[in-house]
């Protein structure tokens, strides 16, 4: 358990299996993560991805994701960048060693 309240985690786009997923690592507690996503939140986004809803219809999918998340456990640490991870990476290519799992 102390182990994983260290792990911070790296979500590449908030698709509703890799937040499904999240959300089992979220619920008993790990340290931190952050949802990159440059995509906006589609109708079949809000459709068949429980942690965005009618509501989330065009805003950035890893703020909506990210939201939702944090409401599951208080004690985790929850941020999020809106861009495509391959802009992410061609600005900051070691974007991704400050994660333990991404």
């Amino acid at each position: 358990q102390a182990a994983m309240e260290e792990c911070s985690i790296c979500l590449i786009n908030g698709s509703a299996t890799g937040t499904e997923t999240l959300k089992n690592l979220v619920l008993p507690g790990i340290g931190a993560f952050t949802v990159v996503d440059g995509a906006v939140v589609s109708e079949a986004d809000a459709g068949n991805n429980f942690f965005v809803d009618d509501s989330c219809i065009g805003m950035p999918r890893a703020e909506c994701v990210t939201k939702l998340l944090q409401e599951l456990n208080e004690h985790v640490s929850g941020s999020f960048v809106n861009e495509d991870i391959s802009q992410v990476l061609e600005a900051r290519p070691d974007y991704l060693d400050s994660f333990g799992l991404a």
